[in-house]
């Protein structure tokens, strides 16, 4: 299972995810759409560019078409979890680098990396990228920079997938733990208001 210290690039009952500049909310916080943010506009392309990407065969899934959606996510945050961590520095020489599924299988990454595979392997089993955010957090007591990847489901509101552990945990588990910085959608950067 992929477990380390996450590189964390420098960006210091729930409602659904809302596809236009209005507020949303996520963790407890409610969030507005920096429209214009460089660094949101970069991003979001490289989410939809995952959109399209192939991504079942990378990771040794099974058929999960017709699973249920919180057994789909069971089974992709195990499969993703297995790659081992690495920081970006470690791999690539560099403080931040987002790596495609593809450079992730191969080298490993840190806490993004594991959120973007996971982003890239639910859209091609046909979950909504609209019901999906990679999340920056900040642990509340260690103030350790940590990346995860929360998902809107039909059963259980917001869930959330972390690379430090195969149990997903419901959006209001995870916020006694963790405070929210910021979260990515393929529609841009959004943060707390």
């Amino acid at each position: 299972m992929g477990v380390g210290t996450c590189g964390l690039f420098a960006l210091s009952s729930v409602p659904a995810f809302s596809r236009t500049n209005a507020a949303t909310f996520l963790l407890g916080r409610r969030l507005t759409l920096q429209s214009s943010s460089p660094w949101g506009i970069e991003r979001a392309a490289f989410l939809q560019k995952l959109v399209k990407a192939q991504t079942h065969d990378l990771f040794a899934l099974p058929a999960l078409d017709r699973l249920p959606m919180t057994q789909k996510l069971e089974e992709v945050n195990r499969a993703v979890n297995r790659i081992p961590y690495a920081s970006d520095q470690s791999v690539y020489g560099r403080e931040d680098l987002w790596a495609d599924p593809v450079l992730f299988r191969q080298k490993g990454g840190d806490c993004e990396d594991f959120a973007l595979s996971k982003f890239a392997c639910l859209t091609d089993l046909a979950v909504a990228p609209d019901d999906m955010f990679l999340i920056g957090v900040k642990h509340i007591y260690s103030h350790q920079a940590h990346a995860c990847l929360a998902v809107k489901t039909p059963e259980n509101g917001v869930v959330i997938l972390d690379n430090a552990s195969n149990v997903i945990k419901t959006d209001w588990h995870f916020r006694k733990t963790y405070r929210l910085i910021y979260a990515q959608s393929v529609h841009g950067l959004w943060q707390p208001a």
